[in-house]
């Protein structure tokens, strides 16, 4: 399955493919999943992760494929790339935001894919709003109408669209009610 594929993009098995000479059992689940995928007998490393990631973003893509669309192709140009600083996995309160981009504001991006479920959304758009100037949900275009219904308007949605690029339904509004300098401070 889709989800079964995307384990090994995890940081468990990246550590024991980093292990030496350890990593057996993950090599050999790389190997046989590269070679039901069309990829060659000998194959690198590079070569199994190149062709289960074209797999995947081709059929159910995860949130480490919308980290690599959302960076490359659209947030640095959005917001610039000289000045922005961007963290993934940021805490914030009970919450792991998936990316923080800062530059002149701080914008939180939430993924959900296809993957996901929504029942800790309220509880992470209410944790991102109190410490965030604008708060960004972004996912697949068949989930938007799905995340409009559940989130309040200031937050904005975006989709990653099948020709990989940002697509905005509607922008995120500067979030100033909601902050709190305590919530804020507490993420330094």
């Amino acid at each position: 399955s889709s989800k079964e594929l995307w384990k090994i993009f995890s940081p468990t098995a990246v550590k024991e493919l980093a292990k030496s000479p350890g990593g057996g059992r993950a090599r050999a689940l790389l190997r046989e999943l590269l070679l039901k995928h069309g990829g060659p007998k000998n194959p690198r490393m590079a070569d199994v992760y190149e062709v289960v990631f074209a797999h995947l973003s081709r059929n159910k893509p995860a949130e480490y494929f919308y980290k690599n669309v959302v960076l490359q192709r659209s947030l640095l140009s959005r917001h610039g790339s000289k000045h922005s600083r961007v963290f993934f996995e940021f805490r914030a309160g009970k919450s792991k935001l998936d990316a923080l981009i800062v530059h002149d504001s701080m914008h939180a991006y939430e993924i959900k894919t296809e993957l996901d479920h929504f029942r800790r959304l309220p509880t992470q758009i209410a944790d991102y709003q109190q410490r965030f100037s604008h708060v960004w949900l972004l996912s697949s275009e068949r989930q938007v109408v799905r995340l409009e219904s559940q989130v309040p308007e200031s937050v904005g949605i975006a989709y990653v669209s099948s020709r990989r690029t940002f697509e905005i339904v509607r922008e995120a509004s500067r979030n100033t009610a909601q902050l709190r300098a305590a919530s804020i401070l507490e993420c330094l």
